[in-house]
């Protein structure tokens, strides 16, 4: 578990906030600026500082503290959000992030209906998180918190990001729209959105209602309705004024074909360079490197586009073994053949 969060109520709440600044202490661009440094061979501070068993352990706090980041960024934009209490780092590697307690329910959980007046607040907020260019993605409606006096919150700032495009931000959109209609319907829905966003925010989220581009949950919610979707799309279009309903964003799948072609580029690579450049420099080249800084690298890559720290960890260690120590067995194979044979 990467991350953990804890609601507390206002008497538990003594312990004091860390101050948005020491809020992140590794980047990804560090992680990336080492990883450059290590193949080339250069000598750096942060490498002799910093080995990669630490640097491992501490992305889960370092993840924590990039959620804390945001869930403050979002309060300064005064979007309803809980407020950060503490964090902390704790013994098995993870993280914990403690805010103050909603006395509510999400509405992925909450039975009772939802007003007009809830809609347009919710969307309130949505609008002020985007204008701060802060993109949620993960705006669903388990992430939508209705308190006790009928106001909804935002949570769950573990997959967002700052300084967002608009592709993200219209993301958020149209993942909201999506999983309000599936329980206040389209009409209302979509109602509701107009009366907050403007239209060119409702344009670019168009061609993202679609299922690719939705969270595992909202797919699931469609099956049992799936005349839900064309309908949201042709009443934007309508509510919009749009002469034809746009077609949907291409989205790139991962396919066999892909990873084929991927093959065959990694094998030409391996193939030509040998034919254009001198094989010892190359060979030169790969003793200077510092594979467990590209190992560090290639797991903070993973574990930001959303792979649990596990299988990312597992995955590079497994590459490792394919690629590096892998290719020793054959040739202790041949070796002790040889010796056998007299050979050596």
């Amino acid at each position: 578990m990467l991350s953990r969060r804890l609601a507390v109520s206002e008497e538990e709440a003594a312990r004091p906030v860390r101050h948005p600044g020491d809020l992140i202490r590794v980047t990804a661009g560090a992680l990336i600026l080492a990883a450059s440094a290590a193949v080339a061979g250069r000598s750096t501070a942060a490498r002799s500082e910093v080995d990669l068993f630490r640097l491992i352990n501490d992305l889960p706090s370092v993840l924590t503290e990039y959620e804390a980041l945001l869930s403050l960024l979002a309060a300064r934009a005064w979007v309803r959000t809980p407020e950060l209490v503490a964090i902390s780092a704790l013994p098995d590697g993870s993280g914990v992030l403690v805010t103050r307690l909603i006395h509510g329910e999400s509405l992925g959980q909450s039975g009772q209906a939802l007003g007009d007046d809830q809609l347009k607040d919710t969307w309130e907020q949505v609008a002020r998180l985007h204008a701060a260019r802060i993109a949620h993605r993960d705006l669903r409606r388990a992430n939508i918190v209705i308190d006790d006096d009928g106001r909804p919150w935002i949570v769950d700032f573990g997959f967002a990001e700052a300084a967002a495009s608009d592709r993200l931000l219209a993301q958020d959109t149209a993942e909201l729209l999506v999983s309000l209609a599936l329980v206040v319907g389209v009409e209302r829905a979509v109602a509701s959105a107009c009366g907050v966003l403007a239209a060119e925010t409702l344009r670019a989220a168009l061609p993202l209602m679609q299922p690719l581009a939705l969270s595992a949950a909202t797919r699931r919610d469609l099956r049992a309705r799936p005349e839900l979707l064309p309908d949201l799309r042709r009443r934007v279009t309508a509510v919009l004024g749009l002469d034809e309903e746009p077609p949907p964003e291409p989205l790139l799948r991962v396919r066999p074909r892909h990873l084929l072609v991927l093959a065959v580029a990694v094998l030409a690579v391996h193939v030509i360079i040998p034919q254009v450049t001198e094989l010892h420099a190359i060979v030169g080249a790969l003793g200077r490197t510092r594979w467990d800084w590209l190992a560090a690298a290639l797991v903070s890559m993973l574990i930001r586009f959303n792979v649990p720290s596990g299988p990312a960890i597992a995955g590079v260690l497994a590459f490792r073994l394919v690629t590096y120590w892998l290719p020793l067995f054959p040739a202790a194979a041949a070796f002790r053949a040889l010796h056998r044979s007299g050979a050596l």
